[in-house]
């Protein structure tokens, strides 16, 4: 009798998984396999009572959050979910414990931009940058590599906001069948790169005398309006002065 019952509660410790330490091995499990969550994962999004994590493993989804996570939290450890999956679109569902800790991490938060779309990305928060308004109705959005990702839906529809210039779009890339497909979430304003020399003070696309002086009048006669602001902070703190005339001096005296 005991064998049988030692063999009973081995069988029931068999359908939960027990404690994992990463994403990579809660999205490993099997369906319906209950877990308790004991590492350090990060908020990318919360959308929807949908927060979508990231760790140093991997990504992952929980579905059905009461109440709003900031991106970059980091949660406690401990709280537990079921694997569950549709159609290979996988999350974790019945979640509960769950709670921030007064960690963050925004590093690990950001948006990944993908250049090509592989299986390594489910669930991951990616940003597909510079979209033109004819791609929001497509089927499709091309990525710098040339490939293609499907989207499953549009915030487009119907806002007039979102008629001309081009667009940052936001979304979570899920798999529903054979096909990896990216589910928008979100969009904002395409700006294009500022390319920033260091120390070009005139944007003459040369470090020289001439940069020189030409900062240190300006910041003589407190006046900015003649130099290329990005390219004169030199030490990057947002503010023209005299520390960032005595970088550019040094920079020039070494060639």
């Amino acid at each position: 009798m005991k064998k049988f019952l030692s063999l009973f509660a081995l069988s029931l410790l068999t359908i939960s998984a027990g404690a994992v330490t990463d994403l990579s091995q809660a999205n490993a499990l099997q369906d319906d396999e209950n877990f308790t969550f004991n590492g350090n994962a990060v908020v990318t999004v919360c959308r929807n009572n949908y927060v979508f994590l990231r760790d140093e493993s991997g990504f992952g989804m929980i579905s059905g959050v009461q109440g709003t996570f900031e991106n970059g939290q980091v949660l406690n450890s401990g709280w537990s979910a079921t694997k569950t999956s549709n159609n290979g679109w996988a999350w974790f569902a019945q979640a509960s414990g769950l709670s921030a800790s007064g960690e963050t991490n925004t590093a690990l938060a950001a948006a990944i931009v993908p250049y090509s779309i592989d299986e390594s990305l489910l669930n991951a928060y990616v940003c597909i940058q510079n979209q033109a308004p004819s791609f929001f109705p497509a089927r499709k959005f091309t990525l710098p590599d040339g490939s293609k990702i499907a989207k499953t839906e549009s915030l487009w529809a119907g806002n007039a906001d979102a008629t001309t210039g081009n667009y940052n779009v936001y979304g979570v890339i899920v798999k529903i069948g054979d096909e990896l497909m990216f589910n928008i979430l979100d969009y904002e304003d395409y700006v294009e790169p500022i390319e920033i020399i260091r120390g070009d003070a005139n944007g003459d696309g040369i470090v020289n005398i001439s940069d020189v002086t030409l900062l240190i009048n300006a910041v003589l006669n407190d006046d900015f309006s003649t130099i290329n602001i990005a390219n004169s902070d030199m030490d990057e703190n947002e503010a023209i002065n005299v520390s960032d005339v005595t970088a550019l001096i040094a920079i020039v005296m070494n060639n």
